[in-house]
Formats: C-alpha cells, sequence, structure tokens
C-alpha cells in the first residue's frame, strides 16, 4: 500500500483493455538514495519490461520514495526490493502489482486478473524476491553449493528409494548433514532454502507459476543472487528427502539414550509429524526395524509437550489466519 506525504497522488483511469500501468524506476549509483519512481500507461506489449513478484510482507514498517514527483511511504519489502533491482546506470521497467494497481478501484483488479497470463508471458524476465541475506553468509559459496545441489538433483531420474543409493548419489551434500552439527554457515543456507520452500505463502506462488507456464527467464533472487526457479524446484525434493533421511538416523542413534528432548525436537523438524514416520521408514529402510519403544515415548513427549501453554502460542502464530478459529476450538475441546 503507498502512503503519500504531500498532496494524494490520483491514479488516471486505465482507458480500455490491453493497456496497463507499468512502473519506471531511475537509475542510481548510490544504494542508500531514494527511489525516484513513475507511473505510466502503456500497451503491454511493450517489449522492455520486468515482471515482479510481489514479495513476501511481514513487517509493518515503511520507507520514503519519490513517486511521479511525490513523497510517499512504500511498505518496507516491496521498497527494499525494488532498491536491490534499480540499476546503477540505466531506467527500468517494472510491472508491480501493489503499486501499479490503483487499490480504490476494484475493476483494476478484476481487470488486472484477466490479463495477468499477457503481462507475464511478454515479460522480458519474471522475477521473485526473497530477501536480503544473512550478513553472515558467504553468497558465492551460497550460490556454489546451490549449483552443486541444483546439478546433483537434475542427474538424478526419480527419487532414490535406497538410502544406500541416496547416500552415494549425495555424498558430498551429505557430508554438510554430517553429525554432530553442521557448520553454521552451511546450516544457515539450507534452513534459508527449506523456510522460502515450505512458506505457505511462496507455495501458493510455485502454484501460481506453474499454472501460467514455465515462462522464459523466471528467476528468484536471494539479494543480488539469482536461483533458477527449477533449481529451486529440485531442491525441494533433495532437502526433503536428505532431512528424511538424515532425521530417520538420529532417531535411531538417540532411540537408546533416555535424551528424549532431543529426539523429538530432530523429529519436529526434520520430519514433521510422527504419522509419517512409518511411511517413511518403509520408503527409506525397510529392512530396519524401529525399536518397539521409541514411538511411543516420542508420541507421549509431544503430549506433554503440546499441552503446554508456549506450545499451543507457538501453534497460533504459525497458523494461517483463517485456521486460527478451528484451532482455538479445537484446542477447548481438547482441554
Amino acid at each position: 500500500m503507498v502512503v503519500l506525504r504531500a498532496k494524494e497522488f490520483v491514479y488516471q483511469n486505465l482507458p480500455l483493455r490491453g493497456i496497463a500501468r507499468f512502473l519506471l524506476v531511475n537509475p542510481s549509483n548510490d544504494p542508500l538514495s531514494p527511489l525516484h519512481c513513475s507511473l505510466h500507461d502503456l500497451p503491454i506489449t511493450h517489449p522492455t519490461y520486468d515482471f515482479l513478484i510481489p514479495p513476501v510482507q511481514t513487517r509493518k514498517k515503511t520507507r520514503p520514495i519519490v513517486l511521479n514527483g511525490n513523497e510517499a511511504k512504500l511498505q518496507f519489502e516491496i521498497e527494499h526490493y525494488l532498491r536491490y533491482m534499480r540499476h546503477e546506470t540505466k531506467e527500468q521497467m517494472f510491472f508491480l502489482r501493489p503499486l501499479c494497481i490503483n487499490p480504490h478501484q476494484p475493476d483494476e483488479a478484476k481487470s488486472y486478473d484477466l490479463q495477468q497470463n499477457d503481462l507475464v508471458t511478454r515479460a522480458n524476465h519474471v522475477r521473485g524476491f526473497m530477501g536480503k541475506p544473512p550478513k553472515r553468509w558467504d553468497l558465492e559459496q551460497v550460490a556454489k553449493t546451490l549449483r552443486e545441489m541444483h546439478a546433483l538433483a537434475v542427474n538424478t531420474a526419480a527419487r532414490p528409494q535406497d538410502k544406500d543409493a541416496f547416500r552415494k548419489q549425495y555424498a558430498s551434500i551429505l557430508r554438510l548433514f554430517s553429525l554432530p552439527e553442521p557448520s553454521k554457515e552451511v546450516k544457515s543456507v539450507f534452513e534459508r532454502c527449506l523456510e522460502l520452500l515450505c512458506n505457505s505463502i511462496w507455495r501458493n506462488r510455485w502454484t501460481t507459476l506453474q499454472t501460467i507456464g514455465m515462462v522464459k527467464g523466471i528467476d528468484l533472487y536471494i539479494g543480488r543472487t539469482s536461483i533458477p526457479i527449477d533449481a529451486f524446484y529440485k531442491l525441494a525434493h533433495f532437502i526433503h528427502d536428505a532431512r528424511t533421511l538424515q532425521a530417520w538416523d538420529v532417531l535411531s542413534q538417540l532411540s537408546t539414550s533416555n535424551n528424549l528432548a532431543a529426539a523429538s525436537r530432530i523429529a519436529r523438524n526434520r520430519m514433521g509429524t510422527l504419522r509419517q514416520l512409518k511411511q517413511w521408514k518403509t520408503k527409506l529402510s525397510p529392512n530396519q526395524p524401529l525399536p518397539p519403544d521409541l514411538e511411543q515415548k516420542l508420541r507421549d513427549h509431544f503430549a506433554r509437550e503440546e499441552n503446554t501453554s508456549a506450545w499451543k502460542t507457538k501453534v497460533m502464530e504459525r497458523q494461517p489466519h483463517r485456521l486460527r478459529a478451528k484451532i482455538k476450538q479445537a484446542m477447548k475441546q481438547r482441554d
């Protein structure tokens, strides 16, 4: 949402279908200077624009920009996104829905929905922004690691069903997961990828991108590091299988110990739910029996954990807003 400081900015009505409003961002070689941009009504056949996937908005904070000569405040993640996309020496044309669609005109939103496929397929590039990487990241190493993972995943015709074959195929990467703990830098890379891949908002965007087709130039950015979208699809499969396999090994090692808290933490973090335990066990280690008391011990530990107020609060914060009422009602019935 755009909040203007000076005189109110008025969107001009779009004259007809086939015309869209585009955002022109002026160049700057000063990364700290405010964004200077303007809106222009142009045919969607305009050949030099990039379609920007709106970033996930998590903060209420705003940043100043200059829009059509007026001072304005723009939502933090969107301003951050445009700042990363801004070129040092040349103007750039973008289509970004939060700015290019009049929020007070419902007909424009309907028109956009009808023209979305055309806007995406005619764009020079489709770009998505996944946020600024943590300062501790070595971006060159991150990009190298992701490229290696992608290359291995692409060369795998199907998901390995046998854990020995899986280990052989991904030996160099599985070393990053080696016990007792991977390095903090490497762990942050995988955690960030998982966060992005598992986030429900981004998952919906994968679905959207699949429905519109794999058009040319779909790239996702972490900072200014570009990763092709198909790499993330492959990474999703790899990370899921790698974490599942490691979780099973870790649980087996902990099964004879009394460290149930550690076992439950690993199971929650790396396997999801216990209901999937038997399914994954059959898939990844059919000849390895589950210790008879391990599943029940973990189930009892989870039950005690889930009865605490801290766990209830944590679940409520993580769930989408539309599910909170159902969760709250279920908790009341259980209590």
